[in-house]
């Protein structure tokens, strides 16, 4: 094995042996995160602390490495791992800005609950990193959207919550409320939450975009969705 093949292999069990030397307990699953996986109860400070640790050490880590590494940390069957492997994202910023989007989709097919989707999709992205590579980030999103696993379906929703908070470009509003009308009549609690949070974020800059389409679709969403946009829209919060 080459040099570079063992460093991008001590990167992953670093990372991994951290994790579970941090875990407060272990078992299989966590119903709250709706996940199966092996789950080590970090609280997410002390996981915070950890991962800028590790890169205090390794600012060196390349795109490509980064990607191995991430490629292995969703492939563990750890929970936490979809954690880390967001805070990578987060930390690292001009790396970030460089990945292929597409690399989400390979990434987030391992994922299993709201949770493990929202770590590597929640606030990771920039309305401007987004926007400057548009016609791939917009492919990505409606490719994520037409696929039948749900957790996909969360992704294309939850990839624009910053993004259209951040920006009164018409480009993003345009695609989002394009989604939302493709996922109305959604059952799974994965996509129908999502609706709500992305409408509920597009209140701040396009608020009577959102009222206009709440009057005339609300007969297509479900209730809870209707009421915490409601709440949002008049009182600024969902309850």
């Amino acid at each position: 094995m080459s040099n570079n093949q063992d460093k991008k292999r001590a990167y992953f069990y670093q990372i991994i042996a951290g994790l579970k030397k941090l875990g407060s307990k272990s078992s299989h699953g966590n119903s709250y995160a709706g996940t199966n996986k092996v789950y080590l109860g970090i609280k997410v400070p002390e996981k915070r602390t950890f991962i800028k640790s590790w890169l205090r050490e390794h600012r060196d880590i390349s795109l490509k490495e980064l990607k191995t590494l991430i490629d292995a940390l969703t492939n563990s069957g750890i929970h936490e791992a979809f954690g880390a492997a967001g805070m990578l994202l987060e930390y690292l910023p001009s790396l970030r800005k460089k990945i292929d989007p597409f690399w989400l989709e390979s990434w987030l097919t391992k994922a299993e609950g709201w949770a493990e989707v929202d770590a590597l999709c929640s606030s990771k992205f920039t309305a401007v990193e987004i926007l400057n590579r548009w016609p791939t980030w917009k492919k990505l999103l409606l490719h994520l959207a037409d696929s039948d696993n749900p957790h996909l379906k969360r992704a294309s929703l939850v990839l624009l919550t910053k993004a259209v908070r951040d920006t009164t470009d018409p480009r993003l509003p345009q695609l989002a409320f394009k989604l939302i009308d493709q996922h109305k009549r959604e059952q799974s609690i994965l996509v129908t939450k999502a609706i709500s949070w992305l409408l509920r974020e597009m209140v701040k800059n396009y608020p009577s975009q959102v009222s206009s389409y709440l009057n005339q679709t609300k007969a297509f969403l479900p209730s809870f969705v209707v009421k915490e946009v409601k709440n949002k829209l008049e009182k600024g919060k969902k309850r």
